[in-house]
Parts: structure tokens; sequence; C-alpha cells
């Protein structure tokens, strides 16, 4: 059980960070145009 938790917060914490990443390239492409 505390294994599951473990990796349920790593996958979001993941998806945070690609989310976050996503966030930047989408401003960079924004602010080039």
């Amino acid at each position: 059980m505390c294994l599951q938790v473990k990796l349920v917060s790593f996958i979001k914490n993941c998806n945070n960070e690609a989310f976050a990443l996503r966030k930047k390239r989408n401003m960079h492409t924004i602010s080039r145009s």
C-alpha cells in the first residue's frame, strides 16, 4: 500500500514537471510569433 502511494505521487510529480515544461515552451513560441 505504501509503495503504491509513493508511485502515484511520483507520477503526479512527473506530470506536473512535464506540464510546466510545456507551458514554458508555449510561452516561448508565443513571444516569438
